[in-house]
């Protein structure tokens, strides 16, 4: 289980730049809807379907990366 945190961390460390464009972008997001006055059912959907493609990337980038290492 070890093992896995580990593959786990180097991972991310390694796709760093990716998730912090990503939060960066969710951030600015989230701003320009709360400038604009917008309800928290817009922001809680943006904030859902921008998870759900981040971790469908994550998964995908992530086989990708462990079949590269082996």
């Amino acid at each position: 289980m070890k093992q896995v945190f580990k593959l786990i961390k180097a991972f991310i460390w390694e796709h760093k730049a990716t998730y912090l464009v990503w939060l960066l972008l969710l951030g600015t997001q989230g701003l320009t809807l709360y400038l604009y006055d917008q309800t928290q059912a817009i922001l809680g959907d943006t904030l859902l379907f921008s998870c759900l493609i981040i971790f469908s990337y994550t998964l995908v980038a992530f086989s990708r990366w462990q079949r590269k290492l082996k």
